[in-house]
């Protein structure tokens, strides 16, 4: 249920960095101040460490704007569970005793169990007491044990009127408004007819048991009042009651630290116990649970203002005695956003002059001290890193020249290695080139001449028509090869003038299938073209859609012998999509990124000069486009281009 003992060891570190840094921030500005003599700080607990913060950062604050400075001598009751107050009396005149001189000006406790103990005990004449972080109303501390703690009801005490009876006194004290958080209640839930009140195992929590026990006997008789006590009760025990309380009941929280097995308990322990949108609304007297259980609460704000006390010790160290001593903090209605919309609580229902803050406003509030810490801890590091960068920068200023040589040199010596491989890798490409081209233009030639010598002395019709046929089949190829090739120089060069305009992509794809069906010269082969829809307009260079479709086509016509070749478009991502599918040969996979390489050829038996490809590839890139193949060998392919155009089209 969240028990952590080891939560106290973990903030015992942080709370002696915290204090060291508030001592030390204390002593520079009293360096050239008077010593106006000592005054002992008494605290109740040594691990309250935001409470410790706060006033010694508030009295540094005060001091700095008097005249005077106080020697602060600081030391703690270390009061823990409640079930060891009958030492706390000894402790405390221990503690006196040890810092007892004519240097002594003013006792200042802070904390409930400090103050409660000293005025429930002997008072020093003529020495001044104050009280800060404690509440109006109490319980006296008695010197010995009682028979049955558990049991123990002690009656409320206004502690203001017990301290003024016993000598000069005052302090900054926190006043619990029950009866206007009991009608805070009944504005909300008016059928509200009980309340729950959550205390813990501490002097604080059973004190104000007691505190609103006669509140509530004497002003609301009517209500039934049931007591979760931490005295007496685990965290499970209390979880386990809280199922069992009437529906007509609300929860107000009191005090919440420690168990009935003296163990500190951690803050998320409240929302283990009360889990949200509980049936029974929560509502806190302290402010306790307002950022994690409670829908509000009319309560202190807690913070306090030291320089008043140090003024009256002034005073009083110099005869002037003052009679209004005694100030009090300021309540006010404060509610957590979050929590009002699990309960279904509307803003127009809250009081006027309502506080509503978000659980992120409340997490500032309560650790603000921490942040101011963090803050000067930061800019301590932030100092040691600009030292450290300013060598830093000298050191790399130092270095400069030295390494702009070294990368200068480094880049010169990258760019010779590079231009010696692009000089070598072109001297490779010319050689390439040149076989290529000798072998290819060398092919149709020799079937052009050839052929002519045997068609001059060739007398049959039909043999010179056939000689005929081969002729001019390579005349056609020899022209396609050098078209190619100034087609694919002209890419390269950036001298390609592509001409898009407005045309129908369906009426170039009728054509072009009327013309390549020529091409195939077997009945084996089933021909067709896909046209999705009746007209398409697009912008681009007709001639170039042309030219990669039929590189496309010719491709498959060469390595396909029986089944299909089917070319077409569609429009897909902005743009339009042609594509050729085939049954033919396919590739193989290790050879699918070959083949819009110059000179590839599936087969050095099929006639071309493997350049189609090559080309298409360029008019693609060329035109902000991606062209690709997909294949599977021996099954056929699927080459594809994807041009980017805006299309009109009608069905």
């Amino acid at each position: 249920m969240g028990l952590v003992f080891t939560a106290l060891s973990m903030n015992f570190l942080r709370t002696k960095i915290i204090l060291l840094i508030c001592i030390f921030l204390s002593i520079a500005p009293k360096v050239l101040a008077v010593d106006a003599g000592d005054v002992l700080i008494v605290t109740s607990y040594s691990t309250d460490s935001k409470r410790i913060v706060d006033f010694v950062n508030s009295i540094n604050s005060a001091d700095s704007r008097n005249k005077y400075t106080y020697n602060l001598l600081i030391e703690s009751l270390s009061c823990g569970q409640l079930s060891t107050y009958p030492q706390w009396h000894s402790q405390l005149n221990a503690l006196i005793a040890k810092h007892r001189s004519p240097r002594l000006k003013a006792l200042i406790f802070v904390g409930q169990e400090a103050w409660c103990t000293y005025v429930s005990g002997d008072v020093i004449p003529n020495l001044p007491f104050y009280g800060c972080y404690v509440s109006e109303n109490g319980i006296l501390i008695p010197k010995n044990a009682q028979q049955n703690f558990a049991a123990w009801n002690p009656e409320s005490v206004n502690l203001i009127d017990l301290a003024r009876s016993k000598g000069h006194a005052g302090g900054i004290f926190n006043r619990y408004d029950v009866p206007t958080n009991i009608k805070l209640i009944h504005l909300l839930y008016p059928s509200v007819k009980n309340v729950a009140l959550l205390t813990d195992n501490t002097y604080g929590g059973l004190s104000l048991q007691s505190f609103v026990k006669s509140i509530m006997a004497k002003q609301f008789p009517e209500m039934k009042l049931f007591l979760l006590d931490g005295r007496i009760n685990s965290v499970a025990e209390i979880s386990r009651k809280l199922r069992t309380l009437p529906p007509s009941t609300a929860i107000l929280v009191g005090t919440w630290r420690v168990d009935c097995n003296g163990s500190f308990i951690v803050q998320g322990t409240l929302k283990n116990m009360i889990p949200e949108k509980s049936s029974l609304p929560v509502f806190t007297l302290t402010g306790v649970g307002e950022s994690s259980v409670a829908i509000g609460g009319f309560y202190p704000d807690y913070k306090i203002n030291i320089e008043p006390i140090l003024n009256d010790i002034h005073n009083y160290d110099n005869g002037i005695v003052t009679k209004n001593t005694y100030f009090f903090t300021h309540n006010s209605y404060q509610f957590n956003n979050n929590i009002m919309e699990q309960y279904g609580v509307k803003t127009f229902q809250l009081p006027q002059g309502s506080n509503i803050v978000t659980d992120n406003d409340v997490l500032v509030r309560q650790y603000k001290q921490y942040v101011f810490v963090a803050f000067i801890v930061i800019t301590v590091v932030l100092a040691l890193l600009i030292l450290v960068g300013v060598f830093y920068i000298r050191n790399r200023r130092a270095n400069k020249t030295l390494n702009e040589q070294k990368a200068i040199l480094s880049r010169q010596q990258k760019e010779l290695i590079k231009a010696k491989e692009e000089a070598i890798r072109s001297d490779k490409l010319k050689s390439a080139f040149l076989a290529n081209m000798s072998h290819e233009i060398r092919t149709p030639l020799n079937a052009i001449v050839g052929f002519s010598e045997l068609l001059k002395d060739s007398d049959d019709n039909d043999e010179r028509n056939q000689y005929w046929d081969i002729i001019n089949t390579n005349n056609n190829l020899l022209l396609r090869l050098i078209g190619d090739i100034l087609d694919l120089s002209k890419i390269e060069s950036g001298m390609i003038e592509l001409v898009p305009k407005r045309f129908d992509l369906s009426a170039m794809f009728v054509q072009s299938y009327s013309s390549l069906k020529q091409n195939i010269k077997t009945n084996k082969v089933e021909f067709k073209c896909v046209i999705p829809h009746k007209q398409c307009y697009v912008f681009l260079d007709e001639n170039r859609v042309t030219q990669i479709i039929t590189n496309f086509v010719n491709n498959s016509i060469k390595f396909t012998q029986r089944g299909h070749i089917t070319m077409g478009y569609e429009i897909i991502d902005e743009g339009i999509r042609v594509f050729c599918e085939d049954t033919g040969i396919g590739i193989a996979s290790e050879n699918i990124n070959k083949v819009f390489e110059r000179f590839y050829k599936l087969n050095d038996f099929a006639q071309g000069s493997g350049l189609g490809m090559a080309i298409c590839k360029a008019i693609a890139d060329e035109q902000h486009g991606k062209i690709g193949v997909q294949s599977k060998l021996g099954k056929g392919s699927i080459f594809w281009a994807w041009l980017p155009t805006p299309t009109e089209f009608t069905d």
